[in-house]
């Protein structure tokens, strides 16, 4: 008797995980499960969407066996809401600065455990953040018509400088800082130890995405401007500021982000599909490296042997992300992840 009623309640107990969880939905997406440790995995940054204050957070965790997806940390690790549009993610030793566009601040977390460390406010409309030393940083930004300089051990801004125009992403070169303006025909430099304008390089119209290969030579993407300025991608020598080879792309179909791998040494890069290329290469590639095909893909980027690419579907619904291996180029798994992912930050 006492056996057949511990059947019973198996046979309950099955029948009610079967009912509880479809397989295919359960395994499409690792399972939000809270872990004790953030040394290792993906910070994925999720936008949101303008004016919704949904811009979340998602990790995941790669020191499991199987991966553990954790959406919203930001939210979990803190009470409170992230912020209106999270643009994008730096990683300075241990801090983590996230730029929340539309809300102007930039939250500080900690990289041990995504816990607040402060924040920076006052800002317009901010884009990046790069800090150069552990007591100064520069902010780009949408509307104020330059560059911030924020002091990191204050957490306050501490001055401004002067550019006309959309500055987006920056580079630190030798005492240098480059700035993209997608507003200009100009990549701009400024002197960090004065924090003054030093000089423009004419690279082409709407700088966006910059990065520095293994030659030290510094890539940019420039998204063009209507019927006026085609789009282009440039390699430019940051010393004689010569440019060394200019890539063209047809009129109203332009580049997007640009970034160096510095594993497989090669210039990734997003013309819907993703591309990628050589340093010394003198032409663009003729085939993706991987095809959007049906995917509206929003952002990508490279670990030292895996793409991750964001469709971020309809821009309402939960963006998927994609693995890609560097090696074939073929998809591995995928996951959802919040509203519009768009940046990526590899802990540590």
């Amino acid at each position: 008797m006492v056996n057949k009623i511990i059947f019973y309640f198996f046979l309950f107990g099955l029948m009610l995980s079967l009912f509880s969880c479809d397989k295919k939905v359960c395994c499409a997406n690792p399972p939000e499960t809270p872990i004790d440790t953030f040394s290792e995995g993906l910070l994925i940054g999720n936008e949101g969407n303008f004016q919704w204050g949904n811009a979340s957070l998602s990790f995941v965790n790669f020191n499991l066996n199987k991966s553990v997806l954790i959406k919203d940390v930001f939210k979990q690790q803190n009470q409170k809401n992230l912020g209106d549009v999270l643009q994008s993610m730096y990683l300075y030793n241990d801090k983590i600065f996230l730029v929340v566009n539309n809300s102007g601040k930039i939250e500080i977390i900690n990289k041990s455990d995504f816990k607040s460390a402060g924040n920076i406010s006052g800002f317009k409309s901010p884009r990046y953040i790069l800090p150069i030393y552990n007591t100064k940083a520069y902010v780009s930004d949408l509307y104020m018509n330059g560059v911030y300089v924020v002091d990191l051990i204050q957490k306050e801004i501490k001055n401004s400088i002067k550019i006309q125009g959309w500055t987006e992403e920056m580079l630190f070169y030798e005492n240098k800082l480059f700035v993209c303006n997608k507003e200009s025909k100009y990549l701009y430099i400024i002197n960090t130890n004065t924090d003054q304008l030093q000089d423009s390089i004419e690279v082409g119209y709407g700088s966006a995405s910059i990065c520095i290969d293994a030659e030290n030579k510094i890539w940019i993407s420039c998204i063009g401007k209507d019927n006026t300025y085609q789009g282009r991608i440039v390699r430019l020598n940051p010393n004689s500021k010569e440019i060394l080879k200019s890539f063209t792309f047809a009129m109203n179909n332009p580049p997007g982000k640009i970034l160096f791998n510095s594993s497989d040494a090669k210039i990734y890069f997003q013309h819907k599909d993703i591309f990628r290329m050589e340093m010394k290469d003198e032409t663009l590639p003729a085939n993706p490296f991987i095809s959007a095909a049906n995917k509206n893909i929003y952002s990508f980027y490279c670990t030292s042997n895996k793409t991750y690419i964001s469709d971020a579907k309809d821009f309402v619904q939960a963006s998927e992300i994609s693995i890609y291996s560097n090696a074939t180029g073929l998809k591995d798994t995928s996951f959802y992840t919040g509203t519009n992912s768009s940046s990526f930050l590899q802990i540590p």
